[in-house]
């Protein structure tokens, strides 16, 4: 046998070998042939039952994934061992989601709680109109009929952007939005929005509102 035939039969040997590895990994939970890299402070969100919740990734040891506790009344939420769930995570690349429960929870140095995926990521594609991350988080002025507010943007598409808020808004409320020269093709320009979801979430090193806007007034300026 030649050279080159050794070669070729090595060659199909390493891509049956990397075949077959796929097809039994992809299936399982944290393959790295499907599994995103999630790095530290990745916005994560989570459903148990109909609640939905929405946090940040802390750390990845092993299998386990490390979540900072969402609040309620002001204080971290805990869930009893072996709770069932549903993880999703949103990168530039898609939206990635997977069934997971919860396995233990830490109290110190600080407040975690430890899910382990119980079902390999599905990926799907993002939605028609693609969001753009924005790592600077322009402020945008937010008014309603008593108050101004500054909100800094975290993503934004043509049918609407993302804000955190150190405020809530009701689902469906109307607010008008003064947008930087930045993300409008005016200096100053206003734009109608609806509030499509608001939830209360961990940001950075303090806890805030993220606000989901879809745009009322028909253009496509932002």
């Amino acid at each position: 046998m030649s050279d080159w035939s050794l070669l070729i039969v090595a060659l199909l040997a390493l891509l049956g070998g990397v075949g077959i590895a796929y097809a039994t990994c992809r299936h399982r939970p944290n393959c790295p042939f499907t599994a995103p890299y999630l790095e530290p402070d990745t916005r994560v969100e989570f459903k148990v039952g109909n609640q939905r919740f929405t946090t940040l990734l802390h750390s990845v040891e092993g299998e386990t994934l490390w979540l900072v506790p969402p609040l309620r009344n002001g204080l971290p939420l805990s869930f009893p061992q072996g709770t069932a769930g549903t993880l999703t995570v949103a990168l530039p690349s898609g939206i990635y989601s997977a069934s997971f429960q919860f396995t233990e929870r830490r109290t110190r140095p600080r407040s975690l709680l430890g899910i382990r995926l119980s079902s390999a990521y599905k990926h799907t594609q993002r939605r028609r109109d693609e969001r753009i991350p924005l790592p600077d988080e322009a402020q945008v002025e937010i008014l309603t009929p008593q108050d101004c507010w500054i909100g800094w943007v975290q993503d934004v598409s043509r049918g609407g952007m993302r804000l955190v808020c150190p405020v809530g808004f009701p689902t469906g409320a109307s607010l008008a939005l003064l947008l930087p020269s930045t993300l409008a093709k005016s200096d100053s320009a206003e734009r109608r929005a609806r509030v499509v979801a608001c939830e209360r979430a961990v940001h950075r090193a303090s806890y805030a509102y993220i606000v989901r806007l879809a745009y009322i007034d028909g253009s496509n300026r932002a």
